[in-house]
């Protein structure tokens, strides 16, 4: 639960009303053909000494932004919201479009997210001999606060993403196992900087680079090991892909997965190897987003696997 203060003053003074949100209760906006975005659910709270002092002070309505902590970038303007009733609860509907969502989900990778929620409310107010339902008061006037809120990673990733269409956005969290995070750096660079070149990634030379970096990160994941790797016919060290795959699944996983999962992980590993090298040796394959994410996503499942056969070899 946050909750927050208009003052009389700017962040001082007397209370007027407080203002309360529960992040668990935010989702995305209803249904609807042409607005999709957050639903902000908020509840009012009147200073009970005003009263007692026969003033009396009524929210006309309030009117609302939301940015992402930390970033200049606007993600979206409210309606305003006519609030007539201190004891009302409302909502503020924040409209999202598609590009910010990706933003959100640029900035957030996987995480929780935190916003700032920029209020500005209209009052009226009367005195002595004027009561809370009068038609007129002495004075209108307004008042801004700003709320610093965290959404949960659950809130944000079950109740809002889903409705606004954008399901593939969802996070997928991997797990590296303490003891392997210093000897797989390399691997989990790769991975990082792949991430971050498609937050960026606008081209189909964009989208060739971060194929790239997951193929990278393959082939980085396979020369951290000391693999026994066979003889080639000429009787040099047969130093392919292929075959430090093969010796990793003999050698490394088959001990732990069994013979069916390690052969399954390996043919994965050598599939993949020749579209990702397309990215560093040119060609007729061609690029793009959802292609440059399932690269990702092949990468980062690889290493997960991996690593926690390895976890388990202690």
């Amino acid at each position: 639960m946050i909750s927050k203060w208009f003052y009389t003053g700017d962040d001082s003074g007397t209370g007027i009303y407080r203002i309360e949100i529960e992040e668990n209760k935010i989702s995305s906006i209803p249904q609807d053909d042409f607005v999709k975005g957050i639903r902000i659910p908020f509840r009012l709270e009147s200073n009970p000494d005003l009263r007692e002092k026969k003033t009396y002070i009524t929210p006309l309505f309030f009117y609302a932004n939301i940015k992402y902590a930390g970033e200049s970038k606007l993600l979206g303007i409210a309606e305003a919201c006519p609030v007539f009733e201190p004891t009302r609860n409302a909502f503020f509907d924040i409209p999202l479009s598609i590009d910010k969502v990706e933003f959100i989900e640029g900035m957030r990778q996987g995480k929780e997210i935190k916003f700032v929620l920029d209020v500005d409310g209209m009052f009226s107010v009367g005195g002595p001999g004027y009561s809370q339902t009068s038609l007129f008061s002495t004075s209108v006037f307004t008042k801004h606060l700003s709320l610093v809120f965290s959404l949960p990673k659950s809130v944000w990733e079950e109740n809002i993403l889903p409705n606004l269409g954008i399901d593939a956005l969802n996070s997928i969290t991997i797990r590296i196992p303490p003891g392997l995070r210093k000897p797989l750096g390399s691997v989990l660079r790769e991975l990082t900087d792949a991430v971050k070149a498609i937050e960026k990634a606008t081209s189909e030379s964009d989208f060739e680079t971060v194929v790239g970096k997951a193929r990278i990160a393959v082939e980085s994941l396979l020369n951290q090991f000391s693999l026994t790797l066979p003889q080639r016919p000429d009787g040099k060290t047969d130093t392919g892909f292929k075959a430090k795959a093969e010796a990793m699944r003999d050698q490394l996983l088959t001990p732990v997965l069994g013979k069916t999962h390690a052969e399954h992980v390996t043919s994965v590993m050598i599939s993949l190897w020749s579209p990702f090298s397309g990215a560093t040796h040119p060609g007729p394959l061609k690029f793009d987003r959802a292609y440059a994410r399932f690269s990702i996503h092949q990468a980062a499942a690889l290493l997960s696997i991996v690593s926690e056969a390895l976890a388990a070899t202690g």
